[in-house]
């Protein structure tokens, strides 16, 4: 769909995936205009999380303010009289880009679509997570909408609180579903698990792995814990690993994202072919409560309690964004629970030190003891990182050696050559 006015392009493809009927985009009332992306987990009083969006923007006098309250995943661009405002959720679940010059603005949710246009690669920026931009009069201003508070000082945790936060967070992403099929990605580690555990409750029936190995860890620990959940297993053996198609799709060089990124293309094909539209993530936890021991070396022990914000800060960045494009790449949507705002404020009151890495080092401690009375084993078990696990690691290194900016120059190729851009991207979608 497309709306013009003066000055001003709207275009939007769309994408449906809550409600009972599609909501056609842009939205226009007077001089209001309104594109979105995402989903919004409350909106009382409406059926669409749409047009509840576009009626709070409406009576707004504080878009800002506006935006703190909402509850979901999403990105936004709305217009009102000459002025235009757009933003990006407070984890930057939703990604969205902009190019502003000589009293110019270009707004879009891929890198591609401005690449394509003619927009230079370099001058392409993405908007920070929870923060509004505001162009006017040629002229684009910035204020942050949000900011977390990392406390950090609690020495004791509430294991019955913890778990009842997560339990809200997935019932608010799994009533969103509506009518559409839905799965949850199980890997058999913690997150996953713990996801696919509280969605099991409420009735979710479908779980899938991906991995290049019929024998790789992830295979047959998450065939073990579907059987235990009650859930019915599907294994997605990938026979194509194109590193090129990864690149284009997930925009991004960073090694470990986009290796990883080429089992999640077949997996992604593989969801759309039985139709599934919403799959659930245990992504997310690694950030929130502090997952990646790897990274311990890195970190002098008395400053550990900033690693939490500098994981929940960056990870719009890498893994978040390029998973986020993988999936929409047949327009099928990634929901994070652990991604929750008020879970995440209660996990920013925890001591990192002394509840979250603990004494012997077990990354996730307060979420590993509030759910070993529930799932058991697999609560203190550490699993390694998913690039090791889907069986991937040993094959890219024996192709490529140790280096982690082996992909950087081919990124830079790929983005100079729109024509070789698109062509990947369509590529992509028939990777099995």
């Amino acid at each position: 769909m497309i709306h013009q006015e003066s000055n001003f392009i709207f275009a939007h493809s769309l994408l449906p995936v809550q409600g009972l009927s599609p909501v056609r985009q842009p939205i226009v009332s007077g001089s209001r205009t309104l594109i979105f992306a995402g989903e919004l987990w409350r909106h009382d009083g409406e059926a669409s999380d749409t047009y509840y969006l576009f009626n709070a923007l409406c009576e707004s006098t504080d878009i800002g303010k506006t935006l703190r309250t909402l509850r979901g995943m999403f990105a936004i661009v709305f217009k009102d009289q000459d002025t235009i405002h757009f933003a990006s959720d407070v984890f930057g679940e939703v990604p969205i880009y902009f190019w502003h010059a000589n009293e110019s603005l270009c707004i879009a949710s891929e890198i591609k679509q401005l690449v394509t246009i003619g927009v230079p690669l370099k001058q392409i920026k993405p908007a920070l997570p929870g923060v509004l931009y505001t162009f006017r009069n040629g002229q684009l201003s910035t204020v942050p909408y949000h900011s977390w508070s990392f406390a950090n000082n609690a020495l004791e945790f509430d294991a019955k609180k913890l778990r009842g936060l997560v339990r809200k967070s997935v019932q608010e992403h799994y009533a969103a579903v509506d009518l559409q099929q839905s799965a949850v990605l199980l890997s058999g580690g913690l997150d996953s698990t713990i996801i696919a555990h509280e969605l099991a409750q409420l009735g979710l029936k479908e779980a899938y792995t991906v991995g290049i190995d019929s024998e790789c860890l992830d295979f047959e620990t998450a065939a073990r814990t579907a059987k235990t959940l009650g859930l019915r297993h599907h294994k997605v053996l990938v026979s194509d690993l194109d590193t090129d198609c990864a690149i284009a799709v997930t925009e991004i060089s960073n090694r470990s994202v986009v290796e990883a990124c080429c089992c999640h293309i077949a997996l992604s094909n593989r969801l759309n072919a039985n139709d599934v539209r919403v799959v659930f993530s245990g992504s997310g936890a690694d950030e929130v409560f502090v997952g990646y021991q790897h990274l311990l070396r890195f970190t002098a022990k008395q400053n550990r309690n900033q690693m939490q914000r500098y994981f929940v800060e960056r990870y719009h960045a890498f893994d978040l964004r390029a998973v986020n494009k993988v999936y929409m790449l047949n327009a099928i949507e990634v929901r994070n629970p652990f991604l929750s705002v008020d879970l995440m404020n209660y996990a920013a009151t925890l001591d990192v030190d002394k509840l979250l890495i603990g004494a012997k080092r077990q990354m996730k401690l307060a979420l590993r003891q509030a759910y070993e009375p529930v799932i058991g084993e697999i609560a203190n078990n550490p699993k390694l990182i998913a690039f090791e696990t889907m069986g991937i690691k040993n094959y890219f290194r024996s192709l490529n050696g140790g280096s982690p900016f082996v992909y950087r120059e081919r990124f830079k190729e790929i983005f100079s050559d729109p024509k070789q851009l698109v062509h990947l991207v369509n590529r992509a979608k028939r990777i099995r």
